[in-house]
């Protein structure tokens, strides 16, 4: 009996390096780009990518890493960090197919207007921990 499986893997990106989870930054890997080839070669069928930087710098590295769709070739969802139109266009830019923007961000409306009358609400998609209704109904 076949059954259907969809892998999506995640990458948090920390320094440069993939790491463990959000508030856990074991090393998983030193090599970003051969993380994602590795996940590829293993049927992902796309892959999220969260920038995990603390800084202007530390997000610059990120978003070069993010560029490693020109590498794996199926779609890309990546976030994390963004707190400004130019952060979601530099993802965008970089490869990933949707950006990921967190509601729980002080500027999460003014960012999903500014993004969807950029690129497009099919660009957009909402990071959440526990979902809550009342965010989604409003977009």
């Amino acid at each position: 009996m076949n059954t259907y499986k969809r892998l999506t893997p995640c990458i948090f990106i920390q320094d440069g390096k993939a790491v463990k989870w959000f508030n856990n930054s074991e090393i998983i890997s030193d090599d970003v780009v051969e993380l994602a080839r590795q996940y590829c070669e293993s049927d992902a069928k796309e892959l999220v990518v969260f920038d995990l930087s603390e800084t202007d710098e530390q997000h610059d590295i990120a978003i070069d890493l993010i560029k490693i769709n020109r590498e794996i070739h199926i779609p890309m969802l990546a976030g994390g960090n963004v707190k400004r139109l130019e952060d979601a266009k530099k993802i965008l830019y970089a490869g990933a197919k949707y950006v990921i923007i967190n509601p729980l961000k002080d500027n999460f409306s003014d960012m999903i207007n500014d993004v969807s009358m950029r690129f497009g609400k099919d660009k957009i998609a909402i990071s959440v921990d526990k979902m809550d209704p009342s965010v989604v109904e409003k977009y």
